[in-house]
Order: structure tokens, then sequence, then C-alpha cells
């Protein structure tokens, strides 16, 4: 059994304004890694087609690349002999009371390192618009998850009650009393 609760906004807007830069609607950025992209020897170049994107989903992912590019997070490139579709995905203690921290564009937040110009080839996007090269870390890419779930867990090392599953924080109270 799951309860939400929910606290009075004058906390919250105490939180917010003591710590802005946590509240931030603005894409962060991770100051610590970039990540590191390689290729077992011998792999042959995989270029994948397009997704179609259906009619309901198409403005939101219109939207979603105007604003990617804005960010300079990919940039439209003629062509690549590396691409992957895009998709669409949707998310899912022994904790008594927990939080849930939600980082936005969480993978987003990693860069590429740019002294690896290989691997900035193999990271490119196929859509409707065209073939956009990435210069953050996607969450198509299969070695991503590991590599984030990483950087997170060190960031986190230390802290009782607290740990990173995908691109979430979760804070666990592991008993009943008082949460002062």
């Amino acid at each position: 059994m799951c309860n939400k609760v929910n606290e009075s906004s004058t906390i919250v807007e105490g939180l917010k304004a003591e710590y802005p830069e946590v509240f931030s609607t603005a894409l962060g950025k991770c100051t610590k890694v970039t990540m590191k992209l390689w290729l077992k020897p011998d792999q042959q170049p995989v270029f994948r087609s397009k997704h179609p994107v259906a009619y309901s989903s198409y403005q939101a992912v219109e939207d979603e690349l105007d604003r990617l590019r804005r960010l300079r997070i990919i940039k439209p490139v003629d062509n690549s002999e590396w691409a992957a579709p895009i998709d669409i995905f949707v998310k899912p203690a022994n904790c008594m009371v927990f939080s849930i921290i939600d980082m936005s564009d969480s993978y987003l937040q990693l860069e590429v390192d740019e002294a690896l110009e290989d691997a900035l080839e193999l990271y490119a996007i196929n859509t409707h618009r065209g073939i956009y090269k990435v210069n953050r870390l996607a969450p198509g890419v299969k070695a991503a998850p590991g590599a984030f779930q990483q950087v997170v867990d060190a960031i986190l090392a230390g802290l009782e009650h607290t740990c990173g599953y995908l691109d979430d924080v979760i804070i666990g109270v592991w008993g009943y009393g008082s949460l002062d």
C-alpha cells in the first residue's frame, strides 16, 4: 500500500528558494566525467532505418527534437554510417516512507568525450527530419544505463538510505517515527 504525502507549499517554496539550482528546469551538466565510447575490434557500422512517428505523438516528438537542437545536444548531419531509430519509452523497498527525485534529462547531462572523434561518428540518431549527431549520452545507447548508473552510484556513495535507480534518486526512511 502506498500513500502520496503532499507537503505544504511553504516548505516546498522555501526549499526552491534555498536551492534554486536543484529545482531548475534548465538542462543540467555533469562536470565530473565525460562518457567514453569504444568499439569492439572489427565492428561493422549499423544503420537502422527511422521509425514512423505516430500521429498522436508527432507534435511532441517535433517539439523535443527542436528543444534538443536548441540545447546543442543534437545537430543535423547529411549522413552517417551509424544510426539508431528513436523510440518512446515509459518508465515505472523496504522503506516505510520515501521520496523520489527524478533527474530531468538525466543521461543528457553527461557529455560524450570529444577527444574520441570516432565515438561521435557512432553516435547518431535517425529521424523523419534527418540524421543528427548526439553530443551527450542518450538513453538509446546500449551502454548508457550501466554507464549512467556508475556515475550516479559514485556521486551518491556514502549517503545512507539513498540510491540511484535509472534516472531517479530514491531517499528512504526505514522505520516509523518522526521525519525530522
